[in-house]
């Protein structure tokens, strides 16, 4: 019985080296290796994640509308340019608009009528548009009010309104 129990005692002791010998120690795997010849490897996964994101540049000077030969019409524009790194969507707004394409300047009660056009496709204000990812120039757009009604015999006094830009993902 001492011989079995020698050669039972050897062959586990055997199996359980080369148990250890051939495991996988994870990430820190220690292997003999011959020189010039690929001992081991291992990988790390690298990420980026990149937000959308955008920049909106604008002339922010007030639009003044004059009329310095006294035809009681007035013109002038202002640019403005959308830089993102996706799709977005854009909307083009005033604060009185009264239809797709005319808004209010308002001094009190009083309006003058005065029509509106942003070039880009924005042909509606109040409405989103999908534009697709600019270049890295960006889109440049531009946006022209022109009175359309004859202000001469408005009351004396500033008319106003805002136009805003939004810019959506």
């Amino acid at each position: 019985m001492n011989i079995m129990m020698k050669t039972l005692l050897s062959t586990v002791a055997f199996v359980g080296f080369v148990s250890i010998a051939h495991a996988d120690n994870g990430p820190n795997r220690h292997h003999r290796c011959n020189f010039n010849e690929l001992c081991t490897s291992a990988d790390i996964p690298v990420e980026l994640a990149v937000d959308p994101g955008c920049e909106l540049t604008v002339d922010t000077s007030a639009i003044t509308l004059t009329d310095p030969n006294n035809t009681g019409t007035a013109t002038q524009s202002r640019n403005f340019n959308v830089k993102a790194n996706y799709a977005y969507k854009i909307k083009v707004d005033t604060d009185h608009h009264a239809s797709d394409t005319t808004t209010n300047l308002t001094f009190g009660s009083d309006t003058v009528l005065t029509t509106v056009s942003t070039s880009g496709g924005l042909s509606a204000l109040g409405q989103i548009y999908n534009k697709s990812m600019p270049s890295a120039a960006g889109d440049d757009y531009t946006a022209t009010f022109t009175t359309a009604e004859d202000f001469s015999t408005k009351p004396v006094g500033t008319y106003t309104d805002t136009y805003h830009i939004y810019i959506y993902f």
